[in-house]
């Protein structure tokens, strides 16, 4: 992923917000999500999906794993936490 450029994925109707940042951290990686640092590290899997899951505009940024993660609606946008 360059710098300058974020990486951005859709969550999926059937998928939570913290599965669906699990899924595009997966495949921004391009490594099984269950390789991958758990998201629970750095947030509060539940909690993510209780703010943004109910649809009403809500976005949450964190970062994890050295990048700056921003789920927004059904939408996950990822950068390089440096790269800000």
């Amino acid at each position: 992923m360059p710098a300058d450029e974020p990486y951005i994925r859709q969550i999926r109707s059937d998928e939570s917000p913290s599965l669906g940042v699990a899924r595009t951290l997966a495949a921004l990686k391009d490594t099984p999500s269950h390789e991958l640092a758990p998201l629970a590290k750095s947030i509060d899997p539940d909690a993510l999906d209780q703010i943004v899951g109910h649809g009403d505009g809500a976005s949450v940024e964190f970062e994890h794993a050295g990048l700056s993660v921003t789920v927004d609606g059904r939408t996950v946008t990822v950068r390089d936490a440096d790269g800000d």
